[in-house]
Formats: C-alpha cells, sequence, structure tokens
C-alpha cells in the first residue's frame, strides 16, 4: 500500500544553521518536505510545518510560511471547490 511520510520535529538536522537546510537528511530518504497529490476524487497536501530556529537557538515552532502557502494556493487553483481535500501534518492547528 501507499506510504506518505510527514516530516516533523524529531527530523530536523540539528547542526543546520537555518530552517532552509534542516531537512536535508530527510529529502534523500524521503524526498520533499511538502507534496500534494489526488487519490480517487480527494486532492492530498503533505506539509511541512515545523519552522527551526536553527542550531544556536534550537527551537522550532508550528508555521507555514509563505512559500507553502503560496504552494497550497497553486494546487488548489486547480482543484474544484467540491472536492474533498485532506491536509497532513506534524504539528497540530490551533
Amino acid at each position: 500500500i501507499p506510504w506518505h511520510h510527514c516530516a516533523g520535529n524529531h527530523d530536523i538536522d540539528r547542526s543546520a544553521i537555518a530552517d532552509e537546510a534542516s531537512r536535508e537528511t530527510w529529502k534523500r530518504a524521503f524526498g520533499p518536505r511538502r507534496y500534494a497529490f489526488q487519490y480517487a476524487s480527494a486532492t492530498f497536501f503533505i506539509l511541512d510545518n515545523v519552522e527551526y530556529f536553527g542550531r544556536a537557538d534550537g527551537r522550532y515552532r508550528g508555521h507555514f510560511g509563505r512559500e507553502q502557502l503560496q504552494f497550497v494556493r497553486n494546487v488548489l487553483a486547480h482543484v474544484p471547490r467540491e472536492s474533498l481535500v485532506v491536509l497532513s501534518m506534524h504539528i497540530p492547528l490551533r
């Protein structure tokens, strides 16, 4: 069966100095930090909402950056409004 991984806070490369480089190991093993696919009539988003502040700080937060939100907008522009959309991310929304 297909299996889709979603990056989380335990997948951070703690030696990275910034968020942009913090999933290099993840990308080599699993692929992109975010992607979308369709199954039946549903559109699925696998999103990375863990923003790493860098090794000097070591902290992270749940956050969707501008680039990731633009990715979602671009995909949704091709999805009929009545279609089911499923979001997968690590840090729960509040």
